[in-house]
């Protein structure tokens, strides 16, 4: 009898704890903040458990008004700011004065671009989720390579650069070609590949990045000579859920340059699937990772199969990757992201998630000019595909990584017959899709 009374007192126990940890859940006030009309207008799917009347929206010009006005049962308030992005104190100050009306206890973002801000915000207000420490980390290029380096990765030789002449300064000990990005920033913008000084001569005077009245940091760094691999995941209580290693078919670099760019997931059966996976555990840990996150970690393999650490971010991947984790796993990383910002619990089922097959994205870039020919695809075994312009529409060279003009989603049962899958498409485009300047 009294083992029955303990039973049944601790399964009380449980209950209570799991309905006030609920309960807890459900009374989180949440601020959302996002630039893009798409990923606004997504928040409050990802959160059902949150109730309208304890989440509110700041968004730009970028959603239309209709948009917002389909989204306002959804929230407390939506306030659209007259401005393309956050990147303005005047925002920074409304973030901070809406708390005096709407005492916010999470914040969830989607962009690189935000991720600092809302980590200052969690410090000045004593909140949970990732603090600045751990946010500039994985923003800040340099920051996070000095941790890495230390950590006995190998990455490209790097420098801190905040004039012409340091660059110059790194080039007396390095050979080109080499890289020049933003300390800070995503989707290869601004991001240069340097082959003599000629070429380094004509960036620095187009750009003016070094321009003494509005001075800018960048990196200069090696260029690596290799296959790019990138690894995504989640972690949940510090422990990691799922990661999943993929391979890029070229660079965002070589988009922004205008060439294609793909990714697709490694099949469990691939010689690096696990290696990659113990290579990125042992870059983050030489960070100081949130508690909660999701992530998206870029490296590189070289001819001599060495791994060397490109970057990482605390956010989901650019371009189609979260595509390709829904179609390949069944997993929505962005909405797991919010999620877990959000203080909820992952969705059920991630960490027994399986590969059913194997799915590639592929873009092509948008290119200088006007599209002069173009016909129907003729594969059968296209997932998808969205074409952004029409015969005679003129563009220009993409900037950065979702200035696509085509994109495919496609599988195959084997990596093998994904990649000729790839050829056929790259054949198909090479010769029925021209632009002329």
């Amino acid at each position: 009898m009294k083992i029955f009374l303990s039973i049944v007192l601790l399964l009380f126990f449980y209950i209570g704890n799991v309905l006030s940890s609920s309960e807890l859940e459900l009374d989180e006030k949440i601020l959302c903040i996002s630039k893009w009309s798409e990923i606004a207008s997504s928040f409050h799917e990802a959160i059902p458990e949150i109730p309208p009347e304890n989440m509110i929206l700041f968004t730009t010009t970028r959603m239309p008004e209709e948009e917002m006005e389909r989204l306002k049962p959804f929230y407390r308030e939506i306030v659209r700011f007259a401005q393309p992005d956050f990147s303005s104190t005047k925002f920074e100050i409304a973030c901070i004065k809406a708390r005096e009306g709407f005492p916010y206890s999470r914040i969830v973002v989607f962009s690189e671009d935000d991720l600092v801000l809302a980590s200052h915000l969690r410090k000045l207000f004593g909140l949970s989720g990732q603090t600045l420490e751990s946010a500039l980390a994985f923003t800040n290029k340099y920051h996070m390579k000095k941790r890495v380096s230390e950590f006995g990765i190998e990455l490209p030789d790097y420098s801190k650069v905040k004039s012409a002449c340091e660059i110059f300064e790194f080039l007396e000990t390095h050979d080109f070609p080499v890289v020049i990005k933003p300390i800070a920033g995503a989707g290869s913008v601004n991001t240069h590949l340097i082959t003599s000084h000629e070429e380094l001569e004509l960036v620095l005077s187009k750009f003016d990045y070094f321009n003494h009245y509005h001075p800018q940091t960048f990196l200069v760094e090696s260029y690596v000579e290799g296959e790019m691999y990138h690894v995504d995941g989640i972690v949940h209580n510090g422990e990691h859920l799922i990661i999943y290693p993929s391979k890029y078919i070229n660079t965002c670099l070589d988009f922004v340059n205008g060439e294609p760019l793909g990714t697709y997931i490694l099949t469990e059966q691939n010689v690096l699937f696990e290696p990659l996976q113990v290579f990125t555990k042992k870059c983050l840990s030489a960070l100081p990772a949130p508690k909660n996150y999701v992530f998206h970690l870029e490296l590189f393999l070289t001819e001599d199969k060495r791994m060397v650490f490109c970057e990482v971010a605390s956010r989901v991947g650019g371009g189609e990757i979260n595509l390709t984790w829904k179609e390949s796993l069944g997993i929505d990383l962005r909405k797991e992201f919010f999620r877990i910002q959000a203080g909820l619990s992952p969705s059920i089922g991630i960490r027994s998630a399986v590969q059913t097959c194997t799915h590639m994205n592929l873009m092509f870039p948008t290119q200088n000019g006007e599209l002069i020919a173009f016909s129907e695809v003729p594969f059968e075994w296209l997932d998808s595909y969205d074409f952004t312009a029409k015969l005679g529409d003129t563009r220009s060279l993409a900037q950065y990584c979702t200035q696509y003009f085509a994109k495919f989603l496609f599988k195959a049962p084997s990596e093998g017959e994904l990649i000729n899958r790839q050829k056929k498409i790259l054949l198909w485009m090479d010769k029925h899709v021209k632009w002329e300047e």
